[in-house]
């Protein structure tokens, strides 16, 4: 706070200072003298059950106007100082209370009830019944306190609020989330919904989308032509680069796992092992975790592209698990036209003297041939 001090506000410089104060004057707040607070403390003693740790302060100044003891007091829920006092006394002499009883006290604010979660921090259950409170907003003098049990009957604000119970409810456990009963009614547990409906299946698959039907003939024979070379005889894909291609690969980061060792059945990790993604590795340019910044591992022009092709294992692709998307993209100049195709499916790849299944992500950026 005291950082604040010399902001400017509203064209005004604040200077902030504190003050020392132990924190018990701060919550313990005004309270009567010693022999007022003495004359209460015997006033309440009769109230009060120890067995069920109860206090029973119902119509308090009915009460103590029957006793000569305590007929000299008056009952001054208003004033904070008698209020305050009552909280003090409680505290110090009947620390483990969990009941506390106002019925019938005539209350029209509790304002003057700020400290009593501080000061009787053990109170589960407490009654309000059959006052003048007339605004469920005047609880908020009590956020705090952890009840279990509330009773607000007879309170003016009942009839005016209570009609939407759940709505009612809601708002009483807005102060108290920890409140159970409710005027002797049970709540329900808290319950977060969202009216989202949960399909019952999964939706059927789309298969390829090609933008524009056009491009469907053109680009499956491209599939096809492309990928019976790449599994075959890499070196035939030349002609389909143009001369200034750019090409990258990439592979997940491999993390090892060091509970995997110690399992009797290790799980698979999703990334290639080490030493089979020895040949990946080199020419790999994740951008997530590369320190390519010179761009090395981006391959420029078509013989570059070529040789990068031939240093990864050899493959046998499953035409039937291709997914394909196509897009036309903005043409350039006036006589090529240019798509984005994108690919997935299954393929097997030689690993030493085995095959192994992978999965595959590609994109091309495909033009349409020169004249010639």
């Amino acid at each position: 706070i005291l950082r604040l001090s010399g902001i400017r506000f509203r064209g005004q410089k604040l200077e902030i200072t504190c003050n020392e104060a132990s924190m018990g004057s701060q919550v313990a707040g005004p309270v009567l003298p010693d022999h007022l607070k003495q004359q209460i403390h015997q006033g309440l003693l009769p109230l009060f059950r120890a067995e069920a740790k109860m206090l029973l302060c119902e119509n308090l100044a009915g009460r103590w106007q029957a006793s000569e003891q305590t007929a000299s007091l008056r009952v001054e829920w208003t004033n904070f100082k008698f209020v305050n006092t009552i909280m003090h006394v409680i505290q110090e002499n009947f620390q483990q209370l969990e009941t506390l009883s106002l019925d019938n006290n005539s209350l029209k604010s509790l304002q003057t009830f700020s400290t009593l979660s501080t000061l009787c921090p053990s109170i589960r259950n407490l009654s309000l019944a059959n006052n003048f409170l007339e605004s469920s907003e005047e609880l908020q003098s009590l956020q705090g306190l952890q009840l279990r049990e509330l009773r607000l009957e007879g309170n003016p604000f009942i009839q005016s609020e209570g009609a939407d119970k759940t709505s009612f409810h809601g708002v009483i456990r807005g102060f108290f989330p920890t409140l159970t009963l409710l005027d002797g009614n049970e709540l329900k547990p808290l319950k977060i919904e969202f009216n989202i409906p949960v399909p019952t299946s999964l939706p059927p698959s789309l298969g390829n989308f090609w933008e524009d039907r056009v491009l469907e003939k053109p680009l499956s024979d491209f599939i096809n032509a492309f990928f019976s070379r790449y599994d075959s005889s890499r070196n035939a894909l030349l002609q389909a680069y143009v001369d200034t291609a750019l090409f990258s690969v990439s592979i997940p980061h491999y993390k090892r796992d060091p509970e995997a060792s110690r399992r009797s059945t290790p799980e698979k990790l999703p990334t290639l092992p080490p030493a089979e993604a020895k040949n990946y590795q080199e020419v790999s340019r994740n951008l997530l975790d590369s320190h390519d910044k010179t761009n090395k591992k981006l391959q420029s022009k078509r013989l570059a592209v070529l040789a990068t092709l031939d240093k990864l294992p050899p493959t046998r692709h499953d035409l039937s698990s291709f997914k394909a998307d196509a897009f036309i993209l903005p043409s350039v100049g006036s006589n090529v036209q240019m798509c984005k195709l994108m690919l997935t499916g299954n393929f097997q790849e030689q690993v030493f003297s085995s095959w192994k299944d992978r999965r595959f992500h590609r994109t091309f950026i495909l033009c349409s041939p020169p004249p010639a």
